[in-house]
C-alpha cells in the first residue's frame, strides 16, 4: 500500500461528498457517447475552420485568375487598336527610312546613266563627247 506525507496509508477511493457538496462530474460517468458528441463537436469545427480558409484561398486564385485575364484581354485591344501608323516613329526608324529612299534614288540615277550611255552607243548622229573642246579664259587682270 501507498503511504503518503503523513504518514497514513493513502486512500484508493476519493472522499465522499459533504452534506452541501456534489459529487464532481467526469466525461468518463456519462459514457462513450459524451465523449464521441465531444470529439464530433471539435472534428466538425475544425473541418468548418478549414473548409472557409479552402474556400478562401480558391476564391482569391479565382479572382486573381480574373484580373490576369483582365489584364490581357485589355493588353490585346489595347495593341489592336494602336496602329504602327497612329504612334511616334522612332529615331532608328526615321533614319532606316531616309536610308531606303536614298538607296532608291540612287539606283534611279544609275539606271539613267546606264539608258544615256546605251543610247549614246546605239544612236551614230548622236554628238562624240571624247572631244575637248577648248574652253576661253576670261581674265580679270586691272588693264
Amino acid at each position: 500500500m501507498a503511504i503518503d506525507k503523513a504518514g497514513k496509508p493513502a486512500r484508493t477511493k476519493p472522499p465522499a461528498p459533504g452534506p452541501g457538496k456534489q459529487a464532481k462530474k467526469f466525461a468518463e460517468d456519462a459514457g462513450i457517447s459524451h465523449l464521441l458528441q465531444l470529439s464530433q463537436a471539435i472534428t466538425n469545427a475544425k473541418d468548418q475552420t478549414l473548409s472557409k480558409r479552402i474556400e478562401h484561398t480558391k476564391q482569391k486564385a479565382h479572382e486573381q485568375q480574373l484580373k490576369k485575364q483582365s489584364l490581357a484581354q485589355r493588353k490585346k485591344d489595347k495593341q489592336s487598336t494602336q496602329s504602327s501608323d497612329t504612334k511616334a516613329k522612332s529615331k532608328a526608324e526615321i533614319k532606316a527610312a531616309l536610308k531606303s529612299s536614298k538607296r532608291e534614288k540612287a539606283k534611279a540615277r544609275k539606271e539613267a546613266r546606264k539608258q544615256r550611255a546605251a543610247e549614246a552607243k546605239q544612236s551614230p548622229t548622236a554628238p562624240n563627247k571624247t572631244e575637248n573642246k577648248t574652253r576661253k579664259s576670261v581674265s580679270f587682270a586691272l588693264a
